[in-house]
């Protein structure tokens, strides 16, 4: 009996076990929507509301660092915001994330390691990786130690200019003045510019006195090695080369310019100008003739200037400038014009040193300053109503059948002769937008469509029709109109208005920018907008920006070091700019 009790209760343990199982798979199969038996059901599980829902499949996300002094930053968009997460969360299958290296302290992206594989970095952003889930993801940052950089320091006394030009890394042109870290090895050129009758007196480096570089008093070139602060002082004086120019007969030298660090500006023959600066000359020919050759102290320049008005040089040494002119070949035109109602028209010209007469044709050349004489048959019972010379009334030929014009470029003419009738009574109408460059005003005739130019005589009882058009997406809006300086309150801000000519009328379409920055309470920054450059003051340590349009694209993410953000790039819209975690509404 002993024997046979443990017996039936392990017995009774299994068949219990058994049971619970099978209760328990039973559930978890229903659950997964399968029945008991295994057959599939419709759809996912069910909800608390009874409708039926999709398993979303999850991915996991690892990421770290190879070095452990500089920080690495995850995050994916939520609710359309960037919103980070911990290395080892799970996030959805098709969610984009977004892997950021701060990079301090000298270091640069070597590259990244994505599940294994080894992935370039960006151009443009390489301490930023972009990837969507579709697979559980482990991604490493690799970075490495870059060249050593070093500060430069430039400064100046009064009188003059500072400039410093090297050729980076990565073989770009790079010009600065105030500070800049360079790389190590780099040469740096150091220009100085004085002021007029000013002169370089002395250059230090690191507080000790050096001498300039070569034959030029304004120029001082060293090799980056250490942090360094360069110094230079200016004193009374004539600095660098005299710079002499003439012109030839036929023609003078308009305009001459030298082109400093601050800026281009003109000056006179005779004056010194720094070796190293570009020198520019603008030639007027008399009429009839043109640039022959430029000269450089008595030496042709290059084949490239010669014919054409605008030479320019650097000073290298002293310069004598000059420039020489000929006779240009005869300039042609042609001139074709238009008759209506009347019942015939000439052209006619006398050649130099003929006395015959030479009929022009219809479209037909001559040259320039040509003496031509126009003469018109109206016919029986019409006169000349309007004479049109390139494309302006000639209220002076009214009634005229013969008038002279000299050819001074390419002409039009257009005549036009009907009965004689009583002419009618006009009124001057002009119109104008505030501010013009923002919007196109139009003006035409409301039964013919026919366009009034601004300025216009227009006869009394026209009706016209005013409409402002506004490019898409300006920040522009039409404000209100004026007639004659007063408000037309009967348009109000209506794009388009129909007036009748019952005297003279001066029309203004009224804009109002609307163009602003909608600043959050609270926060520590001031984010201004000015000729697309956004002004974020404030800023004392690179930070983060973010700028999102507003459909939650992510527009820009960049490291600020500096406080001016381009936004010239954009198209014009509604923005917002994530500063520290404080949202900016940018209205570009």
């Amino acid at each position: 009996m002993k024997r046979i009790l443990p017996l039936m209760l392990t017995l009774l343990t299994m068949l219990l076990t058994a049971l619970i199982g099978t209760a328990q798979e039973s559930a978890a199969t229903n659950y997964m929507g399968l029945t008991a038996t295994g057959a599939s059901v419709t759809g996912a599980p069910i909800g608390a509301e009874g409708a039926l829902r999709q398993e979303t499949q999850m991915y996991k996300v690892n990421f770290s660092v190879a070095d452990g002094l500089v920080n690495m930053q995850a995050t994916y968009p939520k609710d359309n915001w960037d919103t980070q997460f911990n290395s080892g969360d799970e996030l959805p299958a098709g969610t984009e994330v977004t892997f950021f290296v701060f990079l301090e302290g000298g270091y640069e992206m070597d590259h990244w390691v994505v599940n294994g594989n080894e992935v370039a970095p960006g151009e443009d952003f390489p301490q930023r990786l972009q990837w969507t889930l579709t697979e559980d993801l482990t991604v490493q940052a690799v970075v490495k130690m870059g060249a050593a950089k070093y500060k430069i320091t430039l400064e100046k006394g009064q009188g003059g200019s500072i400039e410093g030009k090297y050729v980076d890394e990565e073989g770009y042109n790079i010009t600065f003045d105030g500070e800049k870290d360079i790389q190590e090895g780099i040469e740096l050129s150091v220009r100085a510019t004085p002021d007029p009758n000013r002169m370089v007196d002395k250059w230090y480096y690191n507080g000790n006195e050096v001498t300039p570089t070569g034959d030029d008093p304004n120029l001082y070139v060293f090799k980056v090695t250490e942090e360094a602060t360069v110094y230079v002082t200016f004193k009374e004086g004539q600095s660098g080369y005299v710079v002499t120019y003439s012109a030839g007969e036929h023609g003078s030298i308009e305009k001459a310019e030298v082109y400093l660090p601050s800026g281009i500006e003109p000056f006179e023959s005779g004056e010194a100008i720094s070796a190293g600066l570009n020198v520019k000359f603008t030639a007027q020919p008399d009429k009839g003739y043109e640039v022959d050759q430029w000269y450089v102290n008595d030496q042709p320049a290059e084949s490239y200037y010669a014919g054409k008005p605008e030479f320019e040089t650097m000073v290298e040494g002293k310069m004598d400038i000059r420039v020489t002119f000929k006779k240009g070949a005869p300039i042609k035109y042609p001139v074709s014009w238009t008759l209506e109602g009347g019942r015939f028209f000439v052209a006619k010209y006398k050649a130099e040193g003929s006395d015959e007469f030479t009929i022009v044709g219809n479209g037909e050349s001559v040259d320039e300053g040509t003496e031509l004489i126009l003469t018109v048959k109206p016919g029986d019972n019409n006169v000349v109503k309007e004479w049109y010379i390139n494309g302006a009334l000639r209220e002076d030929l009214a009634g005229v059948t013969e008038t002279t014009i000299i050819v001074e470029g390419e002409t039009t003419i257009k005549v036009i002769c009907a009965p004689d009738t009583p002419t009618p009574v006009t009124h001057k109408v002009t119109y104008s937008v505030s501010h013009k460059d923002q919007a196109t005003l139009t003006v035409t005739d409301a039964k013919t469509n026919e366009p009034i130019a601004s300025g216009a005589d227009v006869v009394e009882g026209t009706e016209i029709t005013c409409q402002v058009t506004i490019p898409e997406g300006s920040m522009w809006q039409l404000e209100k109109w004026t007639i004659g300086g007063a408000d037309y309150t009967e348009g109000a801000k209506k794009s388009t208005i129909t007036l009748t000519v019952d005297k003279d009328l001066e029309i203004q379409a009224v804009l109002l920018d609307h163009t602003s920055i909608e600043t959050p309470a609270g926060t520590r920054y001031v984010v201004s907008l000015q000729d697309g450059e956004l002004m974020i003051q404030g800023l004392t340590t690179p930070t983060p920006i973010y700028l999102y349009s507003t459909t939650g694209e992510l527009m820009l993410s960049r490291l600020m070091e500096t406080s001016v953000l381009s936004l010239r790039d954009l198209p014009q819209g509604v923005y917002f700019l994530v500063v520290e975690g404080h949202a900016y509404k940018v209205i570009r």
